[in-house]
């Protein structure tokens, strides 16, 4: 798996986070192929909302699972929205969900691509 400029997710990394297990590595990248679309929808559910707590708490999901792929810019993205929802800034959600949601796109397209078999 070589990283070939990617943006928003370091392919080597991400190898070296699983000890260079291929088959590991795509297990947690369909893990959150699964998952994201749901979690996607409740944050921007909750962004709309301006429910600071539900925002809090999925972007902290996200955070998670995003720095576990080595996915780092999209992982800010979401550490943002959750320092935001702590500090009950409401009125800010909507810009950094706006930045969030390109990184996480950029994310779900690298997965795809991985998953496709560009893994190796």
């Amino acid at each position: 798996m070589k990283n070939e400029g990617s943006k928003s997710l370091d392919r080597e990394e991400l190898l070296n986070r699983v000890e260079h297990d291929e088959e590991l590595a795509r297990e947690m990248l369909l893990i959150f192929q699964a998952n994201s679309q749901t979690s996607r929808e409740a944050l921007n559910a909750a962004v709309a909302a301006r429910n600071a707590d539900e925002v809090r708490n999925v972007a902290h999901a996200f955070r998670g699972m995003l720095a576990n792929l080595s996915a780092n810019p999209a992982s800010a993205a979401a550490a943002h929205l959750e320092e935001l929802a702590k500090e009950a800034r409401t009125d800010e959600l909507a810009g950094a969900w706006k930045v969030f949601e390109k990184e996480l796109g950029g994310v779900l397209l690298e997965v795809k691509h991985l998953l496709a078999g560009a893994l190796k």
